[in-house]
């Protein structure tokens, strides 16, 4: 099976389905590092890669991975109690 065409002009726009099923199959990478690979693609992130990173760390700060404005959901102790959101 060759690769569909990276140009958006290409798609076929009168049966989108069929090309969305026809993209994810030929763009996948379930198997791509065996059969009981649990990594994925953080397998691309080998050690000159996590080299690369640490040489542009700049200071010990940190940085949130969450937006601020995310709420946080609790949920309280009992199947009935209601559940708090914070910010």
């Amino acid at each position: 099976m060759t690769a569909p065409s990276e140009n958006p002009a290409d798609l076929d726009r009168q049966d989108p389905e069929a090309e969305i099923t026809l993209r994810a199959e030929a763009f996948r990478n379930w198997g791509r590092w065996g059969e009981d690979d649990a990594l994925g693609t953080l397998n691309f992130i080998d050690p000159a890669k996590r080299v690369q990173a640490a040489s542009l760390v700049r200071d010990g700060g940190q940085s949130r991975s969450r937006s601020p404005s995310t709420p946080t959901v609790r949920k309280r102790a009992g199947a009935d109690a209601p559940t708090r959101c914070t910010r």
